[in-house]
C-alpha cells in the first residue's frame, strides 16, 4: 500500500505522477495545508496495511530494505522497526544505524535505552522516517503526530511511540 498525502494544493506535475500509479494499492490523499504532523497523521489515518513507514519527498528507498526490515519486524512480533539508512554528505553516503547487528529492545532496561537514544543527535532515533510502525499499535496505543510542533515533532512522536511499545 502507498498513500501519498498532499498538504494543501499540490503541483499538476505531481498530482500526474501519482495518478499514473494510483490503483487499489496507491493512492492520493489532499488535505488543507497543516503541516507535515497533519500530513503524517492523515496517512495514519488512512492506512489498511499491516506496517506504516513515513518517506518524505527528499528521502529515497533503497534496494529490498523495507522488504527486510518488514521480514525483520514480522518475525520478531515488533510494533517498531528501526533501519538503517544513508544520509548524504559533501557529495558522499555514509552509512547511519543505531546497533551493529541486529537486535530486539524488550524489557525495562533495553526500552529504557532506546528511548535514551530518541533524544541524542545523530543517532537515528528521533526521526519518524527510519522506521516501520506497526499500524494496529499506532491505532491502538493513539500515537500520533503532534500539529502545533513545527520543529522536532518527529523527536515526540517516536518517544511517545517507543514508551508505548513492548517489542521494538
Amino acid at each position: 500500500e502507498c498513500i501519498v498525502v498532499f498538504d494543501g494544493e499540490p503541483e499538476s506535475g505531481l498530482v500526474a505522477v501519482v495518478n499514473e500509479f494510483s490503483d487499489d494499492s496507491a493512492r492520493a490523499v489532499q488535505i488543507e495545508h497543516g503541516g507535515v504532523s497533519a500530513a503524517r497523521n492523515a496517512g495514519i489515518g488512512e492506512a489498511k496495511g499491516r506496517w506504516i513507514l513515513f518517506l518524505d519527498s527528499d528521502d529515497c528507498l533503497m534496494g529490498d530494505g523495507v522488504g527486510q526490515l518488514m521480514r525483520f519486524a514480522d518475525s520478531h512480533d515488533c510494533q517498531i522497526a528501526q533501519g538503517s539508512y544513508y544520509k548524504e554528505s559533501n557529495g558522499r553516503l555514509e552509512h547511519c544505524s543505531f546497533a551493529d547487528s541486529e537486535a530486539i529492545y524488550t524489557g525495562d532496561d533495553a526500552h529504557m535505552e532506546f528511548m535514551a537514544a530518541t533524544l541524542e543527535v545523530d543517532r537515528g532515533v528521533a526521526m519518524a522516517w527510519s522506521k516501520l510502525y506497526n499500524r494496529k499499535f499506532l491505532v491502538d496505543s493513539g500515537v500520533r503526530f503532534n500539529t502545533d510542533l513545527s520543529v522536532d515533532e518527529d523527536t515526540l512522536f517516536v518517544f511517545d511511540a517507543v514508551s508505548c511499545a513492548q517489542v521494538i
